[in-house]
């Protein structure tokens, strides 16, 4: 199966144009197939598991902007509801890489999945850890992941990073260095 699942990347990264190595102990696959199809598994969400099974990842939706913009309604003190325009940005340079995933642990176990181990990674090796505070993206009706360990059962919602703007989009991974084995999912936009 691995040999399957080592011809079908290979390709992949031929086709496309990437240029970052896959070492051995790094599963990047296509979700299995899907009974009752979702929106996301429509799209092709991608989804890969460390080599011993503990944790699987899915990418469900990702999109990659310079701005976040939205409206609120804000009760005032006199009870009058007006609408106030947000907005959000990266830092000069950056975009904003916005995730939905949906991280399970797939074995009882001691194991949690810790966000410093968790990141993206770019063709040229470049690494990008999560918004150190993207709870600003309640505020735009996505549901935010948990920042916090993850010890069990299922946590989906969305998880921001800043990149460099011109960075390829071609090849970018997120990537999961656990104690169990590295997970790496491409990402598609």
């Amino acid at each position: 199966m691995k040999k399957i699942v080592y011809g079908f990347l290979a390709a992949a990264l031929m086709l496309g144009g990437c240029t970052a190595n896959v070492p051995e102990n790094e599963i990047s696959t296509p979700p299995a197939t899907a009974t009752a199809a979702s929106p996301s598994e429509q799209d092709g969400a991608l989804q890969a598991a460390d080599d011993n099974g503990m944790w699987s990842v899915e990418l469900l939706f990702a999109e990659m902007t310079d701005t976040l913009a939205g409206t609120q309604a804000v009760v005032q003190y006199s009870g009058e509801v007006e609408t106030v325009e947000t907005n959000d940005s990266p830092k000069p340079g950056n975009a904003f890489l916005l995730l939905e995933l949906l991280i399970e642990k797939m074995q009882n176990g001691s194991s949690s999945f810790t966000w410093e181990n968790a990141y993206v990674e770019d063709g040229d090796g470049n690494q990008y850890m999560r918004h150190d505070n993207d709870t600003f993206l309640s505020g735009y009706n996505l549901p935010r992941l948990k920042s916090v360990e993850l010890k069990i059962g299922a946590n989906q919602g969305f998880a921001c990073y800043e990149i460099p703007e011109n960075v390829s989009t071609d090849c970018l991974w997120f990537v999961y260095d656990g104690t169990e084995g590295t997970v790496r999912v491409k990402i598609t936009l």
